[in-house]
């Protein structure tokens, strides 16, 4: 099917002077990009032009062109190959592996090699550097005896935060990546997101405490967050699914409220809609819970939880056991809220924080 869009790719730049000659043309020309579409989306493209699914999310195209010369890189510097796919995860959140946009530096490395940017303008001696890198990382974290997350984080903020985690505890959290960026922004203030305090970083500027979640949302590797590899297999909390607001950064609807989304928000009817638990579990938490209003977390095995909140009412209590699509409560508005929808979050490794993108593991 490559071939055949490279075809429809050529023939219609060669038709499309003719056909906007005329208004017929014009109707033609939409008739034949529906079309191009349609063969795109049988050809294997998720709709969002992303090539193979890694773990839950697609990585483009432009990540996965370059597999194998990751994969060669760690063979050259001894990295297991089980690790390919968070290199590539890596790679796409540093440039999504557009030499253009990041000067043929796809890895972001140069700062690794020569503490300045800019120094590498290769993509396969960024790759080479990425890899030399990132098993010094694995190194130094497996000695120090902290998570994969953290490791992951530091390739953000570099070797100092896994210094900075062995010595609070050993495990990566959101709030102490935030530790650490206010203590980095405070060496050098330099670090202010240059006063925009509409940057969802503000005022933990140093770096980006969301990093891992955004590569992590690549990635399903039991031995890295969990047995989420095969956690894919979801039922709608709610019904019809209709996204409101995404994970992540955001401009917040309420004034003072985080503008870095932990969840995603999912449209429902105050006090009719019923609220279900995507997977089997427990209930570790049913009751209010600070700007969730009331909320459910439930609880599916190896330190996966999922979360519901802003409910109008709940229908199961802490300790229930609840089978996958069981009703665990209502849409509501109760909490920090700014109209009727569900907030739903997946917390790896406790019950609250360490959120990843939950929009993943609805695409399987």
């Amino acid at each position: 099917m490559g071939n055949s869009k490279e075809v429809l790719k050529t023939g219609s730049s060669l038709l499309l002077k003719k056909l906007l000659a005329s208004s017929v043309g014009l109707v033609i020309v939409a008739i034949a990009l529906v079309v191009i579409i349609i063969i795109g989306v049988i050809s294997g493209s998720d709709g969002n032009g992303n090539g193979a699914l890694i773990g839950g999310k697609a990585l483009p195209e432009s990540v996965m062109q370059w597999e194998g010369e990751v994969l060669e890189a760690m063979e050259r510097h001894g990295v297991d190959e089980s690790q390919v796919l968070l290199l590539l995860a890596i790679m796409n959140q540093e440039s999504q592996g557009d030499i253009f946009y990041s000067n043929g530096d796809i890895f972001q490395s140069s700062e690794s090699k020569c503490g300045y940017i800019g120094c590498i303008t290769d993509p396969i001696e960024s790759i080479d550097q990425a890899v030399k890198y990132f098993k010094g990382v694995l190194a130094k974290g497996e000695s120090l005896g902290v998570d994969i997350q953290t490791m992951i984080q530091s390739y953000n903020f570099g070797g100092a935060y896994m210094d900075f985690i062995a010595s609070n505890g050993g495990e990566h959290s959101e709030d102490l990546a935030k530790d650490f960026s206010m203590i980095q922004v405070q060496k050098d203030p330099s670090y202010n997101c240059n006063g925009n305090t509409e940057n969802f970083r503000y005022p933990y500027c140093y770096g980006d405490f969301t990093y891992v979640g955004k590569v992590m949302a690549y990635v399903s590797d039991g031995n890295m967050v969990g047995d989420l590899e095969n956690f894919g297999d979801f039922v709608a909390p709610v019904s019809p699914m209709v996204l409101t607001s995404g994970f992540g950064g955001r401009d917040s609807p309420i004034e003072g409220a985080s503008t870095n989304h932990k969840g995603q928000d999912l449209d429902c009817t105050l006090g009719v809609s019923p609220i279900h638990t995507v997977k089997s579990g427990v209930v570790t938490h049913a009751g209010t819970a600070g700007g969730l209003g009331n909320a459910v977390v439930v609880l599916h095995g190896d330190d996966i939880y999922t979360t519901y909140g802003h409910m109008s009412s709940l229908t199961v209590s802490n300790g229930d056991e609840v089978e996958q699509g069981e009703q665990i409560g209502v849409c509501g508005s109760t909490g920090v809220s700014s109209g009727a929808h569900l907030h739903f979050e997946i917390n790896v490794g406790g019950m609250w924080g360490n959120q990843i993108d939950p929009y993943p593991y609805f695409q399987k």
